[in-house]
């Protein structure tokens, strides 16, 4: 069965609520080398809706690296957040959501999303409206914010946003560096500033970030996400592979080779994107 066969199967098993069947077809479509952003969703939504979180989780990870504008991803990541009671991470992925995606919900997505920020608008009316502006404004607790500068393609990176603690010797990054927009370091604040998240889940959230703006090619701030996660935590594998692509993305090719030899593992599918 190729691929395009299989897919169609997938969306069949995801109709009928088939789940554990969707996940063996996920498997098949692996097995035949596919590496598709919505396969890689549909994977993370039936393990959601078989309460493998852990598995949804990892899924997420691999759906908003091959498809960074992946907006029911981010959705389901926002979800699986306040599951696990990380309230403060699944607001601030609603937030960003609100802020770069809300003209492309759907419908169905834009119902989802009301339907849990309601409560959440009733229970945290203070703390929304002072630290989530846009989903204030998506409740009309408060006035849209001021539109934001519409982002250029950068050439640059940028500075790492400073950590409340101390913390490790940051990896190197790129010269020339150039601050990212206050919209985006009030996002990073609320995230390190956060006493309900570990280190790892603050790393997670930055390079979740990250790749959104990557997706916008606004490099200047996906590069101060990545470089505050590689504050953080300086040997983090998924923040080290995401600074070489977009070292990449930047034409910097030694500077992502360079970011590609920390990798604790060889990673030889980054390898061969780094020498495109």
């Amino acid at each position: 069965m190729n691929v395009d066969m299989l897919k169609d199967k997938l969306k069949k098993h995801i109709e009928y609520d088939e789940y554990s069947e969707a996940l063996n077809t996920v498997a098949e479509l692996v097995k035949a080398g596919c590496q598709d952003g919505e396969v890689m969703y549909w994977a993370a939504y039936s393990y959601f809706m078989c309460g493998d979180y852990d598995r949804c989780a990892s899924w997420l990870d691999n759906t908003l690296e091959f498809a960074p504008d992946h907006v029911a991803a981010r959705i389901l990541l926002a979800r699986l957040c306040i599951l696990e009671d990380k309230i403060d991470s699944g607001l601030a992925i609603f937030d960003f959501i609100l802020e770069n995606y809300e003209q492309k919900l759907s419908e169905d997505q834009n119902d989802e999303v009301s339907e849990i920020l309601d409560y959440y608008g009733r229970s945290y009316r203070d703390k929304i409206k002072e630290e989530f502006p846009y989903i204030a404004a998506f409740l009309n607790m408060a006035p849209p914010p001021a539109p934001k500068v519409a982002p250029q393609a950068a050439t640059v990176n940028a500075p790492a946003a400073a950590s409340p603690e101390p913390v490790a010797a940051p990896v190197p990054a790129p010269q020339e560096a150039a601050a990212a927009s206050p919209s985006a370091l009030d996002e990073m604040r609320t995230i390190l500033v956060s006493k309900s998240l570990s280190v790892k889940e603050k790393v997670r959230l930055l390079n979740v970030f990250a790749g959104g703006y990557f997706a916008a090619v606004d490099f200047k701030t996906a590069a101060s996400f990545l470089n505050t996660a590689a504050e953080l935590d300086p040997g983090d594998a998924m923040t080290l592979k995401n600074l070489a692509v977009l070292a990449h993305a930047m034409g910097r090719r030694d500077e992502a080779f360079a970011f590609a030899a920390k990798l604790p593992e060889t990673d030889f599918a980054l390898i061969a994107e780094l020498m495109r």
